[in-house]
This record gives structure tokens, C-alpha cells and sequence, in this order.
């Protein structure tokens, strides 16, 4: 069967063909998220998302209300994935504390590495709204600030010292300065441990 470019954009940002069709919303969001890697927030068309999709221009309106809400939809679509990664980590660790928010800070590197895509659509929200723009996931956060309030640390000294941690991180896995493999976890979790050991004393 000839693979449709629903298709093609499916197995580019998850790299498999799909088990069963998207539907056309889903389609619509990652197409729209090939548009605002490609052309930016500022040059972002309804009508080249719905050309992706092989649907007619008035297509995404039947989801969306306009382009703002299209954008909208595709922010909270890469959030609800970071979350649903986050809470796996959380189930996994149930206790919480200097265990949990470790995982947690890997994961994210693990999570924006695994999903350049979203990733780039990400930075740009961040780029709109400069007062977050390397923060943790929610999950990290939140177990950062609890962490820092039950040790007597310093959370905007935690809280900075991790950030830089995780996005250094990301940008040494992208440039090729660490290769993604295993061992560079192994030491990536090791720095996470030694570092929160450091400024918590919670390890």
C-alpha cells in the first residue's frame, strides 16, 4: 500500500509506520509541527499544514478555531507527552525524593533527544516566554522544590545547578560531544547523583 504523507510525517516524528491511520486532528498537529520547525511562529500557514495532510484548506477549522489555536493545541499535544513520560518515571518511583527527580532529569534529556521536533517547537515557546526557558518538566520541579524544602537547600541554586545539567546535556548528545549510548547515561546519572548529593545532602 502507497504510504500517504499522514503517513510519512507519522514514521518521521516516531520512526515506524503507524499501527492504524491517525486521525486527521493528530495529523494536523504534526504537520503543524513540521510548519513551525520549518518556518517559525511568525511564518506559520494553516494552509501548507493542510496541504501536508491532503486535506482542503478549510480541513483544520473543523478542528481548530484558527492558527493561534492550532498552536496552541500543538504546545499542550509535546507538554502532554513530556508529562506522560514524567509520571511513568514517578509510578516507577513512588517514594519520591533525590531517586525520583534524578530519573526525572534524565529522562527529560532522554525525552527532548528521543523528539528533536518537538524540541525545536519547544525551544521557540520558550524563546516567546524568556522566564522559563530552562526549566525542568512539571515533574522535576515540583519534586526539586519539595526536595529543597525537606534539606534546607537552596532551591534557586539547586534549580539552576540541574537546568544547566540537563540542557548542557542535551546539547553535548546533539553536537556528537557525548554519544547516546548507555555508558554516557551511566555517567550522566552518576554527575545527576553526585550533584544533588552535593547541594541537598539527600542521596
Amino acid at each position: 500500500m502507497k504510504k500517504t504523507d499522514t503517513d510519512k510525517l507519522r514514521e518521521d516524528f516516531f520512526g515506524e509506520e503507524p499501527a492504524a491511520a491517525p486521525d486527521l486532528r493528530e495529523s494536523l498537529l504534526l504537520a503543524g509541527i513540521a510548519e513551525l520547525e520549518a518556518h517559525g511562529l511568525s511564518g506559520f500557514s494553516l494552509r501548507r499544514v493542510a496541504a501536508a495532510c491532503g486535506v482542503s484548506c478549510a480541513a483544520p477549522y473543523k478542528h481548530f478555531k484558527d492558527k493561534d489555536a492550532l498552536i496552541a493545541a500543538i504546545l499542550a499535544y509535546i507538554h502532554e507527552k513530556w508529562a506522560l513520560l514524567e509520571r511513568h518515571i514517578c509510578t516507577a518511583f513512588p517514594k519520591g525524593g533525590a531517586a525520583r527527580l534524578i530519573e526525572l532529569c534524565l529522562a527529560d534529556i532522554r525525552f527532548w533527544i528521543g523528539n528533536p521536533h518537538f524540541r525545536s517547537v519547544h525551544m521557540m515557546e520558550r524563546d516567546a516566554h524568556a522566564e522559563g526557558w530552562a526549566r525542568l518538566g512539571p515533574e522535576a520541579e515540583r519534586e526539586l522544590a519539595s526536595l529543597c524544602d525537606a534539606t534546607g537547600a537552596d532551591p534557586l541554586r539547586t534549580a539552576y545547578t540541574l537546568r544547566s545539567l540537563v540542557y548542557g546535556a542535551i546539547l553535548m548528545l546533539e553536537d556528537g560531544t557525548l554519544k547516546n549510548t548507555p555508558e554516557s547515561f551511566r555517567m550522566l546519572r552518576a554527575a545527576f547523583t553526585e550533584t544533588v548529593l552535593r547541594v541537598t545532602g539527600a542521596v
